[in-house]
Formats: C-alpha cells, sequence, structure tokens
C-alpha cells in the first residue's frame, strides 16, 4: 500500500471537547476490526501498490455524530477513544460504519460496511472487507432466442443471431437460410452445442474487468437463474439442477458453497427464481412457483410463507438485513418481508398497491426501497423501518425494470423493459434525482438485450452487462455516476471476456501441411483455437445496490 508513512488520523466532529456538541453526552471507545477474505486471490489488497488510503468512517443519528479513521499501512483495526453513544431522544440508537480502500484517482478497490450497529458503551465491530468484485452468471447458448424472423447459427466458437431468408436453396434441417452481413445469403449451420457458461460464475475485477476466478456451481447440472449479494459476506445463487430448484451460498471469503433445496408451506418442492439473505445469514427469502418463502439459512427448512399472484420480478433486503423486498408481476406487485420475526402472520404483507412491477433498490443506508414500474416508469418509495410507502413526484421517461440507487448523487439508475425475450431490441439507461422530480437526459447508452445492471459501492459506478445477439457482442459496461449529470455520463463498453478454458476449433491453418482438412479432421498443428465467451444472464456485487 502506498504511503507507507501514513499515521492513524481520527477527525471528529463531535467529541467532549467541542462546544454545542452535547457536552454531557457519555461517550465509549468503538474498535472496528477489518475481516480479510481467507482465499489470497480475494485479498483486497492483491496489487497492493494501487492502494493509497484506507478509510474507516462512523456516522451517528445525531447532528456532529461523524469520525474518520485513516489506517496505516497493513492496519486492519481502528479505534476511536471516545465516540457519542445516542442520546435517549435520538430517533435510533445504532451506528452506520464502512471501511474504503482507495487509489490515487479515487477508485474504490475495497469496501466494508456494518449498518444499524447497537452502540451504548464499549464496543468491538468485525466488518466483512472485500475487494471491489463483480459475480456474474450465464444463460445456456441462444437462451434469449433470435426471434421469429432469425435464427441461431454457428459463427467460430460460438453464435450470432441473423435473419432468415428464403432463397438459399435446400439447406437441410441442420442449417438455416440467413441473411450474412455482406448482404449475402447463405446456408449456416444452426447453433447445436452447448457450453460450459451457464454451471459457471465469474468472479471478475470491476476496473480491470479480469477474470479474477472462474467458479463451478454445485451439483451435478447446474443452471445459474438470478444472483444476489448479501452485503459483502455471500452471494446468493438460485438454481436449476437436473430439473430440481436450489438455492446456493456462495462465500465471499473463499468461495466454497452451501446449498439447499427448498419446500412451500405445504411441503412441495419450490423451484425458487429468487432468493436473498437477512441479517448474519441467519433466515432467507425466496420466491418462485406462486409463493414467497422464508427459510432458515443453515438447514433450508421452511419457517413461513404465503402464495402470492403472478412470480417474481426482483428482490432486494434493506435494513440491515431485517426488511425485505419482493416485486412481483401481478397486484399489488409489492411485498415486504419481515426477517427479524419470520414466524409472525403478518410477516409478509403488501405496503401498497401499485402499477406494474419493474425492479427494486436499495438506499446505501438500507433505510428506502424503490420499486420502478415497467407498465408507466413511476416509482414507489418504501420506508423499510415503518413499513409506509409513497409515490415518486416524477417518473422515468419510459417503463424500466433493472434499477440501482446511487448515493453518490442521490439518484436511479435504470435499464428500460424490454419486449418479449426474443425480441433484438435496444435497452436505455435512465437516469433522475431522488425526488423523482426532473429527469436528466434521454439515457446513457443502448444495449442489446441488457440482462443485468449493479451498482458498485459508493454509488460512483455502475456495471451493466448485456447478452447482445451473438456471443461476439455481448459486453460489460462501466456507466460513470460522478459526473455531472445535465450531460450524458460517461459509458465505457468492452467485449464481455473470453472464458480462459474453454475453447473450439474454428479454423485451419493455411500451408501444405494442412491442406485438405477441415475443422472436424485437422491434425493438432493446423487447428486454429478460439476461446469461448459466454453471454451473462445475472450480476451481483458485494456491498452494492
Amino acid at each position: 500500500m502506498r504511503n507507507a508513512l501514513r499515521i492513524a488520523t481520527l477527525l471528529s466532529l463531535c467529541s467532549p471537547m467541542v462546544v454545542g456538541c452535547g457536552g454531557d453526552r457519555d461517550y465509549a471507545r468503538l474498535t472496528v476490526q477489518l475481516v480479510m477474505p481467507a482465499a489470497p486471490a480475494l485479498d483486497p489488497f492483491q496489487g497492493g501498490d494501487r492502494v493509497s488510503l484506507v478509510r474507516v468512517s462512523v456516522t451517528g443519528p445525531e447532528s456532529g455524530d461523524f469520525a474518520s479513521v485513516d489506517l496505516a499501512a497493513g492496519a486492519t483495526t481502528a479505534t476511536l477513544e471516545a465516540f457519542p453513544i445516542p442520546s435517549e431522544e435520538a430517533d435510533r440508537r445504532t451506528l452506520d460504519i464502512k471501511a474504503e480502500a482507495l487509489d490515487d484517482a479515487g477508485n474504490l478497490l475495497a469496501y466494508g460496511r456494518a449498518l444499524e450497529v447497537a452502540f451504548d458503551g464499549e464496543t468491538e465491530v468485525a466488518i466483512q472487507f472485500r475487494r471491489s468484485i463483480a459475480y456474474v452468471a450465464h444463460q445456456a447458448i441462444c437462451g434469449f432466442g433470435c426471434g421469429d424472423e432469425g435464427a441461431c447459427v454457428e459463427a467460430g466458437a460460438g453464435f450470432e443471431c441473423r435473419p432468415r431468408a428464403d432463397d438459399c436453396g435446400a439447406c437441410g434441417s441442420s442449417r438455416a437460410c440467413v441473411i450474412m452481413p455482406n448482404n449475402f445469403h447463405r446456408c449456416r449451420s444452426i447453433f447445436s452445442g452447448s457450453t460450459q457458461g451457464p454451471s459457471h460464475l465469474y468472479a471478475l475485477d470491476v476496473f480491470n474487468r479480469n477474470i479474477i476466478e472462474r467458479i463451478k456451481l454445485p451439483g451435478t447440472d447446474p443452471r445459474a437463474l438470478e444472483l444476489t449479494a448479501y452485503e459483502g459476506e455471500a452471494i446468493v445463487a438460485t438454481m436449476n439442477d437436473a430439473g430440481r430448484g436450489q438455492i446456493g451460498i456462495l462465500s465471499t471469503s473463499d468461495h466454497s458453497w452451501r446449498t439447499g433445496e427448498i419446500k412451500d408451506p405445504a411441503g412441495l418442492p419450490l423451484s425458487p427464481t429468487h432468493a436473498a439473505l437477512g441479517r448474519g445469514q441467519a433466515v432467507g427469502v425466496a420466491g418462485g412457483g406462486g409463493h414467497i418463502v422464508i427459510f432458515d439459512a443453515q438447514s433450508f427448512a421452511t419457517l413461513s410463507g404465503r402464495v402470492i399472484p403472478g412470480s417474481i420480478r426482483d428482490m432486494a433486503v434493506g435494513l440491515g438485513g431485517d426488511r425485505a423486498v419482493v416485486v412481483v408481476t401481478q397486484e399489488p406487485f409489492v411485498f415486504l418481508v419481515d426477517l427479524s420475526d419470520p414466524t409472525a402472520a403478518d410477516a409478509i404483507k403488501s405496503p401498497a398497491t401499485f402499477t406494474g412491477g419493474g425492479g427494486v433498490a436499495i438506499s446505501e443506508d438500507g433505510r428506502l426501497a424503490y420499486v420502478t414500474s415497467d407498465t408507466d416508469g413511476s416509482v414507489l418509495v418504501v420506508d423499510l423501518l415503518r413499513g409506509i410507502s409513497r409515490g415518486g413526484k416524477g417518473r422515468f421517461g419510459a417503463p424500466v425494470r433493472q434499477v440501482i440507487h446511487s448515493s453518490y448523487n442521490a439518484s436511479l439508475l435504470a435499464v428500460q423493459a424490454a419486449d418479449e425475450p426474443g425480441a433484438v431490441r435496444d435497452a436505455l439507461l435512465w437516469t433522475t434525482d431522488a425526488l423523482f422530480e426532473r429527469g436528466y437526459g434521454q439515457g446513457v447508452g443502448k444495449f442489446h438485450r441488457a440482462s443485468g445492471v449493479a451498482g458498485i459501492p459508493g454509488g460512483r459506478r455502475a456495471l451493466i452487462v448485456s447478452a447482445s445477439t451473438s456471443t461476439f457482442t455481448a459486453s460489460l459496461t462501466t456507466i460513470d455516476l460522478s459526473r455531472d449529470q445535465t450531460n450524458p455520463m460517461a459509458a465505457a463498453k468492452a467485449f464481455y471476456p473470453a472464458d480462459p478454458e474453454e475453447r473450439k476449433v474454428s479454423g485451419v491453418q493455411p500451408g501444405p501441411d494442412c491442406r485438405g482438412s477441415n475443422v472436424t479432421n485437422a491434425p493438432e498443428n493446423c487447428r486454429i483455437y478460439e476461446y469461448q465467451r459466454y453471454q451473462p444472464r445475472s450480476i451481483a456485487i458485494p456491498y452494492g445496490s
């Protein structure tokens, strides 16, 4: 870590010596311990010369209750000798704590936080400190289809959707007549293979987009559906394994798995499409098959549940893991789940009737949920502590679904609702201010089949993954949310990284030794290999939105 001579510095806006901060307040020692991952590849200080500052910040509920400590190189403990204890009159008696590792340009290389920490005397808090990593699940090749007028055809190591034609002559049952980029009409082999993509997750460095680790899903024939981050501790994956619905919990410390099957309240197997974890990974919530179920996250036993209309559209957890918001496709569209009292009769209830369930984002402090409409672009704001909701004063300029919240500029960033999965259409990104009174611009980019969006902790950047219409054009885009929103925000698009292991013969070397060979019979020295690029399906970032 750079600045090796940096010493611990306490910047407190409220202490026993500050006039006007409540001299009669009680104070106590607060110790914050940064817990590092067990796996060396996940170490936040990997490539440690990039890190220039590690700062631990503490915020209390009353005016002026703030302090920060800059840690010396290699240090993992921050101690505040005298932090003010919340008074009896405070609206809450808890603290919010965060830790950040930054480079010289202010990029967030690692992050950790603890919300709603009880503080009424000397306290020690452990925070999971995690490198900025995005976890991405993948779909099957041609999983989104090519629409009624397209065909999924072979193209090198992957496939692409091409428009169909009908004037190629007899192509046979294994080939399709398609229009190529040069407008020639040709018979091309229909893609009939498979890849390892759906059975593997990627752990990606959010800044250089390199693959840190290729993670095998547990099971015999697993297929990931959706990913959700539980703070900095775990990634929750819903999976289908040989026809059985499962939930996998991936530790962000060592990338080990725990898996289990969930049953509905009647004892029948549930095939969850979405799942998330509550505080301390004690309980979880899953949805699918017309049910919302609260389950024990250690045994996967069902604790309570209820029938819901429609299917699950999105799910997120806030309030330090005590509340979950589930968005469904039919009225009332939104359900609030109390994970702190999972067996209560009203643990799952609807806070309001809302038109069109799109997606949900949680504010960084975990206290507000923003639910988007995929019919009119409106936004419902849910107070997770009080369980009440209100409509926003404005709306997005189009129906939207996936959404994230940026605390950096108090804005929302959402992906325009797409048509049927097989359609080849663009998705737009929109942004608005926190009160939804006005929108900024007409979007920040167009993406073929945007399949997931996730915010990096701190709210300065977001990542969007797009499956596109070809394995060659699948993309990973960084959206810069720190720019002046009155101008279009910067979007740095790059091709999705090629898999480091799976490859396919895509051609034959020129020359007399290889003459007469083709991709199926060429000797090893004549083969041209191309590494497979997968198509992303879902994305989650620890501590992210």
